[in-house]
């Protein structure tokens, strides 16, 4: 069942990846205000030149780009005040 499986789990280099989008999106801030998409977008391709060719599982790199994009996003301010 498991056979091709063995060994330690792939160990992702996420942090790395974090720092390129950091300093892609202080380059080309527009990477935040397509949504999550182009962020998901840079993540998998940072990722696979780190881990040649391969990529982490679509759901952690959406759940991150959820989170990254949601740290600059406008603040709600709610209905201007009298």
């Amino acid at each position: 069942q498991n056979r091709g499986k063995r060994g330690r789990p792939q160990a992702w280099k996420w942090d790395e990846a974090k720092a390129a989008l950091t300093i892609e999106a202080a380059r080309n801030p527009e990477i935040l205000r397509g949504g999550t998409g182009p962020i998901v977008q840079f993540i998998n391709d940072e990722m696979r030149q780190m881990h040649f060719e391969q990529l982490p599982d679509i759901k952690d790199v959406e759940a991150y780009a959820r989170r990254f994009s949601g740290l600059w996003s406008e603040p709600d301010l709610g209905p201007p005040r009298d």
